[in-house]
């Protein structure tokens, strides 16, 4: 097992429970914070290609399709290395995604942007996506999600 923690904003609620996985939702905004997780590539964190991490996150066979994510299309606009706040894993990235969903409500495409934090655990990556929609982006939730990925915190495990 290993210590996971974030920060959240408190109006968002738990979705996607019954399927395993961590999810969060703000009805009145959109913000959307995801954990996965996906086993690297054989490679570490720092020298992983930026685009395996969206087909991780995207790939119609992950963990977020699992969880009613249905993606038309998605570009890793950047990827930067971390230092690790102490008693964290110690392979830290951040990156930033451009992404279109297909709602499921009214099957309309909708643009959306995302920092992604990721941590490397035994060739594992744990990687959280904070998420909002491209409307609102320059308004706040740009801000808002770079907190929620700031807060990520992956611990060495035991």
């Amino acid at each position: 097992s290993l210590p996971v923690r974030f920060d959240f904003p408190q109006q968002l609620l738990q979705i996607g429970r019954s399927l395993g996985g961590i999810q969060f939702v703000d009805g009145s905004s959109g913000l959307k914070i995801y954990v996965l997780r996906a086993s690297l590539p054989g490679t570490s964190l720092a020298e992983t290609p930026k685009k395996w991490f969206g087909g991780a996150i995207f790939s119609p066979d992950g963990q977020s399709a699992r969880e009613g994510v249905e993606s038309d299309a998605y570009k890793v606009t950047s990827a930067k290395e971390l230092e690790a706040p102490a008693g964290a894993a110690e392979a830290r990235r951040r990156l930033a995604l451009k992404y279109t969903v297909i709602t499921p409500a009214n099957q309309r495409a909708t643009d959306r942007f995302a920092f992604v934090d990721a941590y490397e655990v035994d060739g594992i990556a744990y990687l959280l996506v904070a998420s909002g929609g491209a409307t609102k982006w320059e308004g706040g939730e740009k801000e808002r999600c770079e907190r929620v990925a700031d807060s990520f915190f992956i611990g060495r495990g035991a």
